[in-house]
């Protein structure tokens, strides 16, 4: 990844993905890549936190650069106010102060969990899980090497988020 592509559309091949990830590139590390996420046509979605070692293409072409401009003509913001950290912990301690809560994908892409984070003890990740009817549920914990999509400020988790402090129960 180069650093002048910051603020540009890519479309990335993801290591044990079929489809591509496309996003506008907000910052990277050795260890993570960060993306608003261009979930389909010119669509922003939130964001979404890959690891940087399973990139294995990037891509900013012809159909890239028309998506990258329709996007900005509809307002998106493509700057940068927030640094990403080389550390998972702190990673998501600032997404669930800022954001409550986050979603993520282990290897098998076909489940995904949401929750707000606890802490990272030895190769465990402690979360506090919001089920899909928008209550949150006990602490549950995930092997932390083995996640590898993590998106937050999301419509489908801000949904769950808006309607769960519609029930006026806590999040502790």
């Amino acid at each position: 990844m180069k650093i002048e592509l910051i603020g540009k559309l890519l479309t990335l091949k993801y290591r044990d993905r079929k489809n591509t990830i496309s996003g506008i590139l907000v910052d990277f590390n050795n260890d993570f890549t960060l993306l608003k996420h261009n979930i389909v046509d010119y669509i922003i979605d939130g964001y979404i936190i890959l690891k940087s070692k399973n990139v294995l293409k990037v891509k900013h072409e012809e159909n890239e650069i028309f998506t990258e401009k329709v996007l900005k003509l509809k307002g998106n913001n493509f700057e940068n106010n927030d640094l990403l950290s080389d550390n998972l912990s702190l990673i998501l301690e600032e997404i669930t102060n800022k954001y409550i809560a986050f979603g993520f994908e282990l290897k098998d892409d076909s489940k995904y969990y949401i929750g707000k984070f606890i802490k990272i003890q030895g190769d465990y990740l402690y979360i506090q899980t919001l089920n899909v009817n928008g209550t949150w549920n006990g602490v549950d914990k995930y092997k932390h090497n083995q996640i590898r999509v993590i998106n937050f400020d999301t419509d489908y988790i801000n949904s769950l988020l808006i309607y769960n402090k519609s029930l006026n129960i806590s999040t502790d």
